[in-house]
């Protein structure tokens, strides 16, 4: 019974071992470069969204000081 279980312990390890993917290297380049391109996108986003925040709140303080005088 022992034997039993463990010959089917190993053979369902041995059916999910095979079944995972080994990264590849071209693969994993693209990956790489993948990420590297959306990293570089939410960067630029990022300032952009910094720029009209800074932006706002320059026309707020000039709203701000406009109506104190």
């Amino acid at each position: 019974m022992r034997v039993g279980f463990f010959a089917l312990v190993f053979a369902a390890s041995t059916l999910l071992a095979s079944a995972a993917p080994f990264p590849l290297p071209p693969t994993h380049a693209q990956w790489v470069a993948h990420h590297n391109a959306e990293h570089t996108r939410n960067d630029g986003l990022a300032e952009h969204q910094l720029n009209r925040v800074e932006h706002h709140l320059d026309q707020a303080d000039a709203a701000r000081a406009k109506s104190v005088r």
